[in-house]
């Protein structure tokens, strides 16, 4: 059995130091987030609560940033101060390929289908 306690005082206060900074989302869809940051410091990482994977690409303010992996699973990107307007982008590996083989293999299942049509007339 394990149990586990936390202190309430400590979260609220690394709520309100995380809190400060947040993403105040504009758009959100399945493959897409946009949104806009206000930092004070120069050179903050800003941690993402979306798992790290090889298909996410960043954009800060037009420019893509390299994503960083985090604490073994998360994504974050380093910012200087000021307002920045952020895009999250997910394209899984390997889409254009996977699209790609199975448009081919439509097509070559309805020429068999065809094919196969026209023998039985035969």
């Amino acid at each position: 059995m394990y149990l586990y306690y936390e202190n309430e005082e400590v979260l609220k206060k690394h709520y309100q130091v995380l809190s400060k900074n947040q993403v105040e989302l504009t758009k959100i869809n399945n493959q897409k987030y946009e949104g806009t940051i206000n930092l004070d410091n120069d050179e903050q990482y800003i941690m993402f609560t979306i798992p790290y994977e090889n298909g996410w690409k960043v954009t800060v303010d037009g420019k893509e940033v390299e994503v960083e992996k985090i604490l073994d699973a998360l994504m974050a990107i380093k910012l200087d101060s000021g307002e920045h307007k952020i895009c999250l982008e997910y394209r899984p590996t390997g889409i254009i390929v996977g699209s790609i083989l199975t448009f081919i293999g439509i097509i070559m299942f309805l020429t068999f289908v065809v094919m196969s049509k026209k023998i039985k007339k035969n």
